[in-house]
């Protein structure tokens, strides 16, 4: 959000972030694993969960190749895993499809994978961990693999 401090205004693109990078890259770094949410709360709700907090929040739908610099320069992961939020339409195909072409993307860098709920265990724009630990631990690992 932009900040006004004496006249000028000051911004900063939030895609350029990773929200909770700061706190948890050593999980990371120590697990290997980087679970990319799209929100801060999400980031937050992990830390009571009982499993390790390796996750950063991209601070929307998208990830782009600056922050994927970021991750691999800061943590050297094997495996990101995308936990965006449930956009799912009935019927469609499109938000697979979006999660399936981002990671296809930038798989030369790690081992890419995304959660998707199949079984409609989510509401629309649900976070993966909006439901609880064992739905996450469910959906973590009904993942896909690209």
């Amino acid at each position: 959000m932009p900040v006004q401090i004496e006249n000028k205004w000051y911004s900063h693109p939030l895609s350029l972030n990773l929200y909770g990078l700061n706190f948890n890259k050593e999980t990371i770094k120590r697990t290997g694993v980087a679970y990319l949410f799209e929100a801060e709360k999400s980031v937050m709700q992990m830390e009571s969960f009982a499993l390790p907090n390796g996750t950063a929040a991209v601070c929307g739908s998208n990830l782009n190749k600056y922050a994927l610099d970021i991750l691999i320069r800061e943590c050297h992961p094997y495996e990101i895993i995308l936990c965006f939020d449930n956009e799912e339409e009935p019927g469609k195909t499109d938000y697979f499809d979006k999660l399936y072409h981002i990671c296809d993307k930038y798989k030369q860098y790690a081992n890419f994978s995304f959660v998707y709920d199949k079984e409609k265990l989510l509401n629309l724009k649900d976070s993966p961990s909006d439901k609880g630990e064992e739905v996450f631990k469910y959906l973590l690992e009904t993942r896909v693999r690209v």
